[in-house]
């Protein structure tokens, strides 16, 4: 027997918070550290 979501799991609008919020917190962690990578190794900037 299969058993139903219950809680917040059942509602559409919480599960697309949930994913953009969990893609947004991805993209800012790449960002941290893809960013400052891109400009030393391309742009010729300090480590600083």
């Amino acid at each position: 027997m299969e058993s139903k979501p219950s809680g917040l799991w059942r509602h559409r609008d919480f599960l697309y918070l949930w994913a953009s919020q969990t893609v947004s917190s991805a993209g800012s962690s790449v960002t941290t550290i893809a960013l400052p990578l891109t400009a030393v190794l391309y742009l010729d900037a300090s480590a600083a």
